[in-house]
């Protein structure tokens, strides 16, 4: 019989354009992930600068041992989730551990993983919205899953095997001659009364779809929200992530929450849409972040402000790793951390000596750890409008019992503070060069770094890389710098 509906799907898939078909549905997409052209991704990440990491004999062993444990665990975990198919269930309420399985969600992210990588065409995982505004918070999955040609026969056995698995499952009902668009499916549908036992709103159905070189797996009634049409055509190479935020805090206030005041804090409640996606280009990759906004961005993204004069400046020692230099908005910054979270909040009298002591710019990095140590080297990095300011503002933060040592470094005074109990890589050390305060984890990292102050260094050094063209102008309140290896 499966092999009967898979030669009925071809048949009806015959008519449909060359890009092959795939299961378009009508539902509204909350998120969506996608990695298109597998083949060619994965012949650039080995000439990338990040697969070359890879190339060496030690770390090619260890990926290929971690492979190899990440496959056996989730093929284990795939094995033991279709085995709950064949418990008894005796018509009641099924209890959590079986519960799980009418939910998708978690299993069909680490799905997504269970076949080899190289077997792949094209990977997508769809979030939709449920069509009953009553069950927002109960959303359906599409997992998406295309072959390359060599390998579809190995993955119409596996999914075959699965089907006939699931046919014979005490825990689902098998809907007889389910079908899309005129393309034979498998559906599965709850037991009679289980849809209201209070398990959370559990989708009416799931379902399995083989069209050619393309293996679906969803849920919610699949003629109802959805059908059979040409796949869309992607022309680039690249993993890409959509979401729909606009969507999803309709979908929170229709259900009576609010959203989370970290969504208010990151500037999410002025966002309709984030995008992201990375691709390969000259070795490296070039990611991209895309925010539609439907007004002023508030939280993270109205911390930044415009700036009449350069970034602080924070030449790094060798082994820079990633380094983000801004101009912050102090006031807006600070109200907004509080706001978000009361943690953040600071004596009346420190917020206002902090406030006039320093002009927003900031800058923080990451140094591999120097020879022979284990603690990556950290620094923190403030430009200065009244340095006799901050002097009152640290005394007065500082416990009296904390002792301050004092030494000199390239003509630079520096403070030490010695934490009792604490290793001697862990001691925090500052000191003012010009208008600008320096800080690190430590007094041995601080010396690194006012090394490289006297300089012609003001930022981590990144060769010959130069900022990535594109759209739009660039932010001068923002520099962000990593190293891609």
């Amino acid at each position: 019989m499966l092999r009967a509906a898979f030669l009925a799907s071809t048949a009806c898939a015959a008519a449909l354009p060359a890009q092959g078909t795939t299961y378009i549905s009508s539902l509204k997409t909350l998120f969506q992930v996608r990695a298109t052209k597998v083949p060619q991704l994965l012949e650039q990440w080995r000439g990338s600068a990040l697969g070359g990491l890879f190339e060496d004999p030690q770390a090619l062993r260890c990926g290929r041992l971690a492979s190899r444990f990440e496959g056996s665990r989730i093929h284990r975990r795939t094995e033991t989730w279709l085995a709950m198919h064949q418990l008894g269930s005796d018509q009641e309420a099924p209890p959590a551990v079986i519960a799980s399985l009418y939910r998708m969600g978690q299993g069909e992210v680490w799905r997504m993983l269970e076949l080899p990588v190289h077997e792949l065409e094209s990977a997508e995982l769809r979030v939709l919205l449920h069509p009953d505004p009553d069950r927002n918070l109960s959303p359906f999955f599409v997992r998406d899953l295309a072959c390359r040609p060599r390998y579809e026969g190995q993955w119409t056995s596996r999914f075959d095997d699965e089907a006939r698995r699931r046919a014979r499952s005490t825990l689902f009902v098998d809907v007889p001659d389910a079908e899309v668009s005129s393309f034979a499916a498998h559906a599965f549908a709850l037991p009679e009364g289980w849809a209201d036992v209070g398990l959370g709103g559990l989708p009416e159905q799931q379902w399995m779809l083989h069209l050619p070189g393309r293996f679906i797996h969803g849920n919610g009634v699949i003629d109802a929200s959805g059908s059979v049409g040409p796949a869309p055509v992607h022309s680039d190479v690249e993993v890409r992530l959509d979401v729909h935020v606009d969507l999803y805090n309709d979908m929170l206030t229709a259900a009576g929450f609010s959203a989370p005041a970290e969504w208010t804090l990151f500037g999410l409640d002025a966002v309709d849409r984030l995008t992201w996606s990375a691709r390969f280009v000259d070795g490296l990759i070039h990611d991209v972040v895309q925010l539609d906004v439907n007004g002023p961005l508030g939280g993270v993204g109205s911390f930044f402000s415009e700036r009449d004069r350069p970034l602080p400046a924070q030449g790094l020692p060798e082994g820079g790793l990633v380094q983000l230099r801004a101009a912050l908005d102090l006031h807006k910054t600070y109200d907004g951390l509080v706001a978000a979270d009361d943690n953040f909040a600071l004596p009346g009298p420190l917020v206002d000596r902090l406030l006039a002591a320093l002009d927003g710019g900031v800058a923080l990095a990451c140094c591999a750890p120097a020879p022979g140590g284990l603690i990556p080297r950290l620094y923190l990095t403030f430009g200065l409008e009244d340095p006799a300011a901050l002097d009152q503002a640290i005394s007065s933060a500082l416990p009296p019992e904390l002792e301050v040592k004092k030494v000199r470094y390239c003509d630079v005074e520096v403070s030490v503070l010695k934490i009792p109990g604490a290793p001697s890589g862990l001691q925090p050390a500052w000191g003012v060069v010009d208008e600008t305060l320096h800080g690190a984890e430590s007094a041995r990292s601080m010396r690194a770094l006012l090394q490289v102050q006297g300089s012609d260094a003001v930022a981590m050094n990144v060769g010959e890389m130069t900022a990535p063209s594109g759209d739009g102008t660039a932010l001068t309140s923002f520099d962000l710098r990593y190293d891609p290896a």
